[in-house]
């Protein structure tokens, strides 16, 4: 069976298709791959499209559903971005970005306990990791769980978390 090529990265996909039967990988992967197209050409609807497609292929293919909902949440579909982003964590439970993605959604909606929540379970996954990426994205999570603790105006504990995205932001860019 020949797969198509994957983008720089994707090498995790194949993580989340070796579970789909051996007829539905190649169209799992298909759909995928034509939804970052059309996302990269900012065709959202049909980028949207192609990502049910690949879900619908494949429904464990965790990267599809944290695709669809960051175009769910373009769109102001923020109930579809967190539902999409729930299924992400439910599939793949140490996928950080999704939870800190999900808490920035429950954020904006004035969710402030399960963003909290949210941002805690990130940050968690987060401090054991090295990958610059990793460290940005662990220092981002400080930063939001700082912004839903100052919006409940729990100040004394929203210090700390923005004093420790500072103090990982730097070694972040060293890297």
């Amino acid at each position: 069976m020949k797969f198509p090529l994957l983008p720089a990265g994707a090498a995790v996909l194949l993580i989340f298709t070796v579970n789909a039967f051996p007829q539905n990988v190649e169209k799992a992967v298909g759909a995928y791959n034509r939804g970052l197209r059309l996302q990269d050409a900012g065709d959202v609807d049909n980028a949207l499209a192609a990502y049910s497609a690949a879900i619908a292929a494949n429904p464990r293919m965790a990267d599809a559903y944290n695709n669809r909902a960051n175009i769910h949440l373009s769109r102001g579909d923020q109930n579809g971005a967190i539902a999409d982003h729930s299924k992400v964590v439910e599939i793949s439970p140490r996928h950080g970005v999704s939870y800190s993605n999900r808490g920035n959604v429950c954020l904006e909606k004035g969710e402030y306990d399960p963003a909290i929540a949210d941002d805690s379970k990130a940050i968690e996954i987060f401090g054991g990791l090295t990958q610059s990426y990793d460290t940005k994205s662990h220092a981002m999570s400080h930063h939001n769980r700082g912004n839903a603790l100052t919006a409940k105006g729990d100040y004394p504990k929203a210090i700390p978390d923005y004093s420790r995205a500072l103090e990982i932001v730097p070694r972040a860019t060293r890297r």
